[in-house]
């Protein structure tokens, strides 16, 4: 029983998923870097980001705003 105790002082860590998007100058999908959530002109919620193998600009649509 106490070594449960011990497991729940831990400090929890979340990691964020690797996200992926598309590419267009490199034409392939590819990681994001520095991911920043971005509301669309239509109101739609978007990712914006920098590929991580040439550095251009990606972009991801992931839903309707809420």
């Amino acid at each position: 029983m106490f070594e449960f105790l011990n497991w729940l002082k831990k400090p929890f860590v979340r990691r964020m998923p690797s996200i992926t998007a598309f590419c267009m100058k490199c034409r392939d999908t590819h990681t994001m870097n520095d991911v920043k959530e971005v509301l669309l002109k239509n109101g739609r919620r978007g990712l914006r980001g920098s590929c991580d193998s040439c550095g251009g600009n990606v972009s991801r649509i992931i839903g309707l705003a809420a």
